[in-house]
Order: C-alpha cells, then structure tokens, then sequence
C-alpha cells in the first residue's frame, strides 16, 4: 500500500466518504484505482474480483490511520517468537558445526571441511 500511496493521504480516505467533522475520499468511486489492484492482484491462475478489492480496501481503509505513525521499515503482524528453553539437538548441531570450522581452521590442508 505504501508503493502507491503515501501514508498521510490514506487516513483521508474512507470506503465510502462518510466521517463525522468532514467528509472523506471515497474510495468506491475511484474506479482506476479499483482496476489498478484488481489487475495487480490478479495471475494467471487467480483473477481478482471487484468485491475481492472492495473487501480489501474496507479491511485496511480504517487503520490507515496507525499506519502513519510506523516507522519506514516496521511492520505491523506476526512476530518472531523465541522458545525459553531451547532444543537440545540444535545446540549439539551447532556445537558440532562449530568444531568442524575450528578444524578448517586449524589445519586447512590435512582436513577436508565436509559441505
């Protein structure tokens, strides 16, 4: 969304224009730019209808609004979680990957690194 509009201009858009103080964008009556995303959206295996896009915009429309405020570079979702206790087999993995390099190291012509 932010390839095609800048942040500031989204939270004065609405799906269909209404908002208490003032009036908004609507954003239904924009039909390039209906036909924009429905075109990008679309393959050669799946075609994007105007209620897929009309769906979309209606989703994202009301919390443009946040959006101004993230950073370039932040995403908002899904996160990375860590386990608290860590997976023993990967450590021994680790460990030993750590060995092997130490080797390469060590002695690079008489041990052959395995790949």
């Amino acid at each position: 969304m932010e390839i095609v509009f800048k942040r500031d201009f989204l939270p004065k858009c609405s799906w269909k224009g209404r908002s208490k103080p003032e009036p908004k964008i609507p954003m239904s009556a924009q039909r390039n730019i209906m036909e924009l995303f429905r075109v990008v959206g679309s393959n050669r295996f799946t075609t994007i209808t105007d209620a897929f896009v009309a769906k979309f915009f209606q989703k994202k429309l009301p919390y443009a609004k946040n959006r101004v405020y993230l950073k370039r570079n932040q995403r908002k979702g899904c996160r990375l979680h860590v386990k608290k206790q860590p997976d023993t087999t990967v450590l021994q993995h680790l460990a030993g990957a750590q060995q092997i390099s130490i080797q390469c190291r060590a002695e690079p012509t008489a041990v052959s690194c395995p790949s």
